[in-house]
């Protein structure tokens, strides 16, 4: 659903390992983004990150129909 936006990274999914009620994805490195005092020292925006964040809310309900 969000694939083609590029300031979002999809963790891999892996299909051999998942099951009926268990998803198996990649572990991604990062910090929580309730974390906010740490995002300028990573040199992300906390207001481009909201932006991101909102924008992908906004489209999975407005456009897609589904929120994930």
């Amino acid at each position: 659903m969000l694939k083609d936006n590029t300031n979002i990274h999809i963790p891999k999914i892996y299909h051999h390992l998942t099951r009926h009620r268990v998803l198996v994805m990649s572990f991604e490195e990062g910090i929580s983004v309730s974390q906010v005092s740490q995002l300028p020292s990573l040199g992300i925006s906390p207001k481009a990150l909201a932006k991101v964040i909102s924008g992908a809310f906004i489209s999975m309900i407005f456009e897609k129909g589904f929120v994930h």
